[in-house]
């Protein structure tokens, strides 16, 4: 999994200096279906708790397998993956998933990542990324933004650039479409 603990809470009282005026957690949920994928059983189950408790239906595994047989039956409006695991990394299970599912959303998470690496071109039609140790609010944020953004469309040019940075600090979203596949 990731380095360092996987889950921050956010549930700062008043000592919660320098944390945004943001909307109530709950007004950040939805009612979209959630795949989440860790390596380490704490971490995938606290996010799986964080997302439902915000009204997502959610599984959660361990297991890339399962992952790609779910997506062979009916993909996940989301995906959440850890980057770095030892069967297969989030980013080689999401190039493998583009298969099924070219429309791919996905938050990746990871600890083991600077903050300031730029995120254009990951794998997957719409992504972001959250830093490990996972802070609730910037989580439900950058759920609800990768699942609401547009995805870009080949000839849709109005836009001088190709990713957006987004508005949640450490997350960037990736609006390219997703590589072509070859036979």
């Amino acid at each position: 999994g990731g380095a360092g603990g996987a889950v921050r809470g956010s549930r700062t009282g008043p000592g919660g200096a320098g944390a945004p005026a943001a909307a109530p957690v709950l007004e950040m949920g939805g009612s979209e279906s959630v795949l989440v994928i860790d390596d380490d059983e704490d971490a995938c189950r606290a996010l799986e708790r964080m997302l439902a408790a915000a009204g997502y239906r959610v599984e959660a595994t361990g297991d890339p397998d399962v992952v790609l047989a779910r997506y062979r039956e009916r993909p996940a409006d989301l995906l959440v993956a850890d980057i770095v695991m030892p069967r297969m990394s989030g980013l080689t299970l999401a190039d493998r998933l583009l298969a099924y599912a070219p429309g791919l959303r996905v938050v990746y998470l990871s600890g083991y990542v600077q903050k300031d690496v730029s995120w254009g071109g990951l794998p997957g039609a719409v992504t972001a990324f959250v830093a490990k140790p996972v802070d609730l609010r910037e989580l439900l944020h950058t759920v609800r933004e990768v699942l609401e953004r547009p995805y870009a469309t080949p000839d849709s040019s109005s836009d001088s650039s190709p990713a957006g940075k987004s508005s949640a600090g450490s997350s960037s979203v990736n609006t390219l479409p997703p590589p072509a596949r070859k036979s």
